[in-house]
């Protein structure tokens, strides 16, 4: 069985009812990832039907992929955590949602096997949202897990204003890049870290006030001098197994380090926070209230809108391509934004 791409003969597809994903039936590696055609899932009360054009590929898919996520998922499942696409099919109940809408998306239904790696997903209505006009698919695909996470670290629990000293740690990566947009956009004053001149670039461009290659900062090359030796108030740590003990060192007087992400356990030493009364916090997206939720969802939306937050992509992967972008994404030397996969390829 062949499916075609365009519209037209996607719902010629739809009628069959079925369709491409991408599937896993077993924790491993990027290899258990298979293309496969599955049934289009049946719309039901209070979900929306996504037909996806453009899927985002987060590390996190790549932590439930290996089996390693604090929450188990069902087998076989369809990966993908965020996208964007047309409403295909609204259920019943209470939403301004339509057919043909353009929409981004953001599943947090850790029970829902219908990811965003396949031709249609099926989510609930509250984590589909309108997509700007002026915003690509590609761009809305980039909006979901990296935004979302980066208001929520930033504004919800660092209360970040305008006096901070905020420092990005993979300030090129997808979360990064938001991170930084967002903190510029609350006037604080931003440093990030990039493990490559292009990547360095990449930031440069989102509005950091400095930008350092990963490695010197370990040095504190240049680092006091920027903060004129009060160290930062506030740090996003995307790999905390690695940078952590360095944070400890970074952090000024009653400052707060968000952990974003990790791959492994790592030594600190808790006297460096004790002096300073810092604290170390973890970040869960996927925690958010429903009021949090909808409160992020509608700001990072009108940020898009009004053109203070610019989505970086990296790469655009085929949908059959979901082996190699998860490999890629977890051994790119020098991130550029974010990974996403076109499910009409």
């Amino acid at each position: 069985l062949t499916l075609p791409t365009t519209y037209a003969t996607t719902r010629a597809a739809a009628s069959m009812s079925v369709m491409r994903a991408i599937q896993v039936n077993k924790f491993g590696g990027p290899q258990v990832l298979q293309e496969c055609h599955v049934p289009i899932p049946k719309v039901t009360p209070g979900k929306v039907l996504v037909r996806v054009k453009a899927a985002g590929v987060n590390p996190i898919d790549t932590l439930i992929r290996e089996g390693t996520y604090p929450t188990s998922f069902q087998l076989p499942y369809t990966p993908g955590k965020d996208g964007a696409g047309l409403v295909e099919e609204v259920g019943e109940g209470d939403t301004p949602l339509k057919a043909r809408d353009r929409v981004f998306f953001c599943n947090r239904d850790a029970s829902n096997v219908h990811g965003s790696y396949a031709q249609y997903s099926l989510l609930k209505a509250t984590d589909v949202w309108p997509l700007p006009e002026k915003i690509s698919f590609q761009q809305g695909a980039c909006l979901g897990i990296p935004y979302l996470t980066a208001y929520k670290a930033l504004v919800l629990k660092a209360k970040v204003t305008a006096d901070k000293l905020v420092l990005v740690h993979g300030a090129s990566g997808a979360v990064g890049t938001a991170a930084v947009q967002i903190a510029k956009h609350f006037k604080a004053k931003v440093a990030g870290t990039a493990g490559t001149p292009a990547g360095m670039d990449v930031v440069k461009q989102r509005g950091a006030d400095l930008v350092k290659k990963k490695k010197l900062f370990s040095h504190l090359v240049g680092f006091q001098k920027w903060t004129n030796d009060r160290g930062v108030d506030i740090i996003l740590e995307m790999l905390a197994n690695v940078n952590l003990p360095v944070d400890f060192n970074m952090i000024g007087q009653n400052g707060l380090i968000l952990v974003i992400g990790s791959r492994g356990d790592v030594k600190v030493n808790p006297c460096c926070l004790m002096g300073k009364e810092s604290a170390v916090m973890g970040i869960a997206l996927m925690k958010a209230t429903p009021e949090e939720w909808q409160a992020m969802a509608e700001n990072v939306a009108r940020g898009a809108e009004e053109g203070w937050i610019k989505p970086v992509m990296d790469r655009v992967y085929p949908l059959g391509g979901a082996k190699a972008a998860h490999h890629d994404l977890i051994n790119r030397k020098g991130a550029k934004g974010k990974v996403t996969l076109d499910p009409d390829q």
